[in-house]
């Protein structure tokens, strides 16, 4: 419910914006306009803009002599409106004639102008006679004509006249419609330059906000090639934004100073087909129906033909096909509007917010067509739809984007957890040793062979505490162990490989020092643990640590369903004989001679070394020299 109040209040704010901006015949301080009837208007004197929106004298299929006085008035017609649409007698749209208007009441002592717009055809203007100002060249026939896309606020040379007239030479051989859906403005000099920028600037905020968005969306579909609804949309923000500099104040001509005539027409017309298979693009890729591509290519290819024909054929052709084109358009809207609002009863994400764009845009648009066709009177608005369309898809975009982004980041921190838990059965030490960044990358039979340290933990516990305590209340203790050792081995740079039921493994780089010194510390925290088991009353745990050195082969085995790791070597048997040996002879840590002579190497370990023989190992062809480490005093 409360996105339904809020589409039904952008539709209100677009109704209200479409009627302000279409429409008051106010002036600026809200008083009634003067009204021009019959060729004459009275200023009377006073310094707010006249709309020179009104029946002017008009001669069709000439140009008159300028110098003309209003008695010589005899027939009149509306203007800015078409000479096609006159009553009774209407005239072709390709032709020529003359308009004229006098304005009285004029104060001598203010600076007056008229506010020009831009005519896609040819204008010459005349004040009292004289040459006042020029839009191309008009002439009598398609050769002879020059016609011109600019607007300008021009001055009134110095004048102490209260009266002016003004004539208007207009000619027309290329475009649809004669002259413009707007009026020519009369005022004071800086009041009109003021109106001019203040239409300017509605024209370039749009332009430059929908330039941004294209951009963004572009650079979008550059890093995500699968999200071609970037594409259209950041391509249909382009065409607006040319759009907007080619119609009614005509910025391109700003930006590009020596752009054709003949350029600006067809791209104008260009940008009508092209926006509309970009909409339909996106529509097509954002809410897709089953069996929808047909239309969708139909629109497309049916946009296409005539950029083509704005493109290469002669502009006379252009104009021609507009109103067939209109009325396809019209059509594909319709279709397009349908496709969103079943998106909408489905209830896809974003089709509530492209539905409220299209209904604005529709809105402008429509009054735009109408304007264009003279059928009403206004400026042109659909800069103000096209920058409503799209922040509404800009917005779904965003949002698909939004929510995608979330979900890669809680799927980033799932899959970080799930590597956390991973380490716990594969340590990252062994992937390392493995030559690997992640699980994901061992297969089964890879293996590394590597010289290591290998160090066997036995812990030994009373009989009665292994007969009596059941094995919840073993694996507790086991655990508990494990917690308090664990950091140490870490820390020395070792990691645990295999949990057996005595004891467990422990494998670290070729560094024998940095293995004794874990052992010793082992030992002291052992020690430590079971001063605090004894002042609870439980019996100790033995502790016994068996060392040797040697190559090792770490690898995975299995299938492809299911590895394991697996640690292969003579190393690991000798070093869980020394610690079982250990044991029986209650020493605390042995090492065979291979651990030990390093130790007492240019860079001794802090340990001492007391030799203990030799021991005889099941498997070995000689036996293995022993020496206890114990810590220094």
């Amino acid at each position: 419910m409360q996105k339904v109040r809020h589409t039904r209040r952008l539709l209100l704010c677009a109704l209200l914006l479409a009627s302000v901006l279409s429409g008051c015949v106010l002036t600026d301080d809200g008083s009634p306009q003067a009204v021009l009837y019959r060729g004459l208007v009275d200023s009377g004197g006073r310094t707010d803009t006249i709309v020179l929106d009104g029946a002017w004298a008009f001669w069709p299929n000439q140009f008159i002599y300028p110098n003309i006085s209003p008695d010589n008035y005899d027939r009149f017609a509306h203007f800015p409106e078409s000479w096609t649409s006159y009553v009774p007698e209407s005239y072709p749209a390709y032709g020529y004639g003359s308009y004229a208007v006098t304005i009285a009441g004029l104060n001598p002592a203010l600076e007056y102008a008229f506010s020009f717009p831009g005519y896609s055809c040819a204008a010459r203007y005349f004040v009292n006679g004289r040459e006042f100002y020029t839009q191309g060249v008009p002439g009598n026939n398609r050769k002879s004509e020059r016609p011109d896309w600019k607007t300008a606020v021009v001055p009134l040379p110095d004048t102490n006249s209260r009266t002016v007239t003004l004539v208007l030479h207009l000619s027309n051989f290329n475009d649809m419609y004669p002259a413009s859906s707007l009026p020519i403005k009369f005022g004071t000099y800086d009041r009109l330059n003021v109106m001019r920028y203040r239409d300017r600037l509605s024209h370039i905020f749009p332009f430059g906000a929908i330039l941004a968005m294209g951009a963004f969306f572009i650079a979008l579909f550059v890093f995500n090639r699968h999200e071609r609804s970037c594409f259209w949309l950041g391509l249909c923000c382009f065409v607006f934004a040319l759009r907007i500099t080619c119609y009614e104040q005509f910025i391109l001509q700003d930006i590009f100073p020596r752009v054709s005539e003949n350029l600006m027409f067809r791209l104008g017309y260009l940008t009508f087909p092209l926006g509309e298979a970009c909409l339909a693009g996106f529509i097509a890729t954002r809410f897709p129906l089953p069996g929808d591509r047909k239309y969708y290519a139909a629109i497309i290819g049916v946009s296409a033909a005539y950029c083509l024909v704005t493109l290469f054929a002669p502009v006379s052709v252009c104009t021609a096909l507009l109103v067939p084109f209109q009325a396809f358009t019209a059509v594909a809207a319709l279709f397009v509007l349908a496709v969103v609002v079943c998106a909408l009863a489905a209830r896809r994400d974003g089709a509530l917010a492209v539905l409220a764009g299209f209904a604005v845009f529709l809105l402008f648009g429509a009054h735009d067509v109408l304007v264009a066709n003279r059928l009403v009177q206004g400026a042109f608005l659909t800069h103000f739809g096209m920058l409503a369309l799209t922040a509404a898809m800009g917005l779904v975009v965003v949002r698909h984007f939004t929510r995608a982004f979330n979900t890669v980041e809680h799927l980033s921190a799932r899959v970080e957890r799930v590597n956390e838990s991973f380490a716990r059965f594969v340590p990252n030490e062994f992937l390392h040793f493995m030559g690997k960044t992640s699980i994901t990358e061992l297969y089964p039979g890879e293996s590394v062979r590597r010289d290591m340290c290998a160090m066997y933990i036995r812990l030994g516990y009373d009989p009665v505490v292994s007969d009596s305590v059941n094995k919840l209340a073993l694996l507790e203790l086991i655990n508990t162990i494990l917690g308090r050792v664990t950091p140490i081995i870490i820390e020395h740079g070792g990691f645990v490989d295999r949990f057996l039921n005595d004891g467990f493994t422990v494998l670290f780089p070729d560094d024998p020092c940095r293995a004794v010194r874990c052992a010793l510390a082992l030992e002291q925290n052992m020690a430590q643990h079971n001063t605090e088991r004894g002042a609870e009353g439980q019996p100790d745990i033995r502790f016994s640590a068996g060392l040797e050195r040697g190559p090792i082969v770490l690898g995975t085995i299995g299938s492809e369903n299911r590895i394991e790791r697996a640690v292969l070597s003579n190393v690991l048997t000798v070093a869980r004989q020394l610690a079982v040996h250990a044991a029986s002879r209650e020493i605390g840590i042995l090492v065979s001679a291979d651990v030990a002579v390093p130790l007492g190497g240019p860079d001794p370990c802090a340990c001492f070394l007391v030799p203990h023989g030799d021991l005889k190992i099941r498997g070995l062809d000689r036996p293995v020299s022993l020496f206890e480490a114990r810590a220094p005093a």
